[in-house]
């Protein structure tokens, strides 16, 4: 049997693309397992832990096979899912540049140790992300996205990032932050200014001799991901 996959995610950049690709070929082998004798259908809950345990963490595995925006916690070999209510009204512009940043790369830019200060400040700053998700404020939004222990250290490794930030909240972004650990930057914004904003960051990018720099408009998928069969 041959396959042929093909995805728009780019990779190692942030976006979850590995994580993607492995609740993709989860449901793919779920569905094939169906048609055999004697094998035992995988729930959702038990995809989502064998999902993890390839991808080492559950964070994108979990938006991959849910949809929507979601937190995970592992508990032993299970994970425990929520979902974040999201205003239709919240964008998300992305913008990546020829750079890559691998996972190791991004890991090793991380402090062995930090602050508390920053660690609590990080914390307290969730609730507010929450809420500005769920009421499509945008004050609160830009309070949700300060980072305090990650983005700084990550920044440096992207070349015009930090203009590309900059940029972001100069077309009307509410905030902007790395996607994941980079290269790929994103921001939130209204609906009506998400081109530019894309446009901005990926100019940014370019003027920092990302000439291959690439931005997007994106929407949340709400829907779970599903395997059809075409005959």
């Amino acid at each position: 049997m041959d396959f042929a996959c093909e995805s728009q995610i780019p990779i190692a950049r942030g976006l979850g693309s590995s994580g993607a690709a492995i609740v993709a070929g989860l449901l793919l082998a779920r569905a094939l397992a169906r048609h055999l004798p004697g094998s035992e259908d995988a729930d959702t809950p038990t995809l989502a832990g064998w999902a993890a345990e390839l991808e080492g963490h559950p964070d994108n595995t979990t938006a991959s096979l849910h949809g929507g925006c979601t937190m995970a916690l592992p508990l032993g070999r299970s994970i425990k899912t929520i979902s974040a209510p999201v205003h239709s009204s919240v964008c998300f512009a992305v913008s990546w540049p020829a750079t890559t940043v691998t996972t190791s790369a991004a890991r090793a830019a991380l402090p062995a140790q930090v602050p508390l200060e920053d660690a609590v400040e990080n914390a307290r700053r969730l609730p507010f992300l929450l809420e500005g998700l769920r009421t499509g404020d945008g004050a609160l939004l830009a309070v949700g996205l300060a980072d305090r222990l990650h983005v700084q250290h990550r920044l440096p490794l992207i070349p015009g990032g930090e203009a590309a930030l900059t940029a972001a909240t100069a077309a009307g972004a509410y905030g902007a932050t790395l996607s994941g650990s980079g290269s790929a930057l994103i921001a939130l914004c209204p609906g009506a200014c998400a081109p530019a904003v894309a446009e901005a960051m990926t100019s940014a990018l370019r003027s920092d001799g990302q000439q291959t720099a690439s931005g997007r408009v994106l929407q949340l998928v709400e829907a779970a991901p599903r395997v059809e069969a075409i005959s």
